[in-house]
């Protein structure tokens, strides 16, 4: 029998043309915190609601010690998605899930389809500003200052080793 299709290529030859690709490693780098706080735009600053989301993420992110003034609009996507979310189970809940289509059946609300779609988004924004547990661990945060061997050799004594 014969070989089907190309023959493979000599495995120097395919590694120079880039044929071998090496499983890509994911580099966790620390994130530099900053003392202040991105400031909401204008949309964010226009509810209250969607301000008060805003300025609690960013101070659990600054609890985490991974707030960066880069987040600004993450953070404001984030609250006006979660606000958005929060309107639709306040619609749900008044009127309901489900209307009467007029072919007998039930039929999803706007809000209940709307809701799904939040949520998903929700989800992903929750991933990219590292505030669920498995987007945490992949998050490097600096490290304290180290301190001095003397101060370990005192502290090791005081210790009572």
């Amino acid at each position: 029998m014969g070989r089907r299709g190309k023959a493979p290529a000599h495995p120097t030859l395919a590694k120079i043309e880039g044929h071998y690709k090496e499983k890509a490693r994911t580099r966790i780098l620390p994130i530099e915190s900053i003392s202040g706080r991105p400031s909401p735009s204008l949309v964010c600053q226009a509810d209250d609601l969607t301000l008060q989301i805003f300025e609690e993420t960013c101070d659990s992110m600054q609890q985490m010690g991974c707030l960066s003034e880069q987040d600004g609009p993450i953070i404001e996507t984030y609250a006006c998605n979660y606000r958005e979310l929060l309107l639709c189970i306040q619609a749900m809940r008044k009127d309901g899930i489900e209307i009467e289509s007029q072919r007998g059946g039930g039929k999803s609300t706007v809000h209940a389809v709307n809701y799904h779609r939040f949520l998903a988004n929700h989800m992903k924004l929750l991933q990219e500003l590292a505030l669920t547990p498995s987007a945490r661990t992949r998050l490097a945060t600096p490290q304290g200052p180290k301190q001095s061997d003397k101060v370990g050799q005192l502290l090791e004594k005081l210790g009572g080793k």
